[in-house]
């Protein structure tokens, strides 16, 4: 059987797209200066997307050898409220089954 998303909440775990991947890229600075440290990896692999006044992503990424994963949350506005997109957590030591 297969879930429902409740309207307003997150969707359902998905695999990443390229225009997913392209947005972690375009904060990769961002997120690697709140990391504190170089990743010896950087890969988004999952993502999660909440629809509100604009869109909220909580992406998970591969940032090292064996079981090294980070959680970020990143909001996108509404083209009319601006453009771009705005970092907003980094959760580190987290691991692959770790819920996003």
């Amino acid at each position: 059987m297969e879930q429902r998303t409740m309207p307003g909440g997150y969707s359902t775990p998905k695999a990443v797209t390229a225009d997913i991947q392209t947005m972690v890229q375009k904060l990769k600075a961002d997120i690697v200066k709140q990391m504190g440290c170089a990743p010896k990896i950087f890969h988004a692999i999952s993502y999660r997307s909440q629809t509100v006044a604009g869109t909220n992503y909580s992406v998970k990424i591969v940032v090292g050898d064996g079981d090294e994963y980070i959680h970020v949350d990143i909001f996108e506005p509404l083209p009319v409220y601006g453009s771009g997109f705005e970092l907003k957590t980094v959760e580190t030591t987290k691991r692959l089954f770790d819920d996003l």
